[in-house]
């Protein structure tokens, strides 16, 4: 997604009161991501899909900013270095 802010915004407006909305990305904040990152090795930087890498606590704040809140984090199970968040719009 390439303008996030205004991506969630639109999944805002799409959303009722209270819907619920599950987020799967990337988490630059962990160790990790850190450890790939020192050896060379981190695949998401060539990641054409991604266009922006997040930390959990700068995507929890544009969730807040964008109307929603998050209501439980995940480790993936399927992809290395990522978090799954749901979050409920408020």
């Amino acid at each position: 997604m390439p303008f996030p802010k205004q991506g969630l915004k639109a999944v805002h407006r799409l959303l009722a009161e209270n819907g619920i909305a599950l987020i799967s990305m990337p988490n630059s904040e962990t160790v990790l991501w850190r450890m790939l990152n020192d050896a060379g090795a981190n695949p998401y930087w060539g990641e054409l899909e991604h266009y922006h890498n997040f930390s959990r606590s700068r995507l929890y704040a544009l969730l807040r900013e964008t109307g929603f809140e998050p209501l439980r984090y995940g480790i993936s199970e399927r992809y290395r270095a990522c978090m799954e968040v749901i979050v409920r719009r408020v």
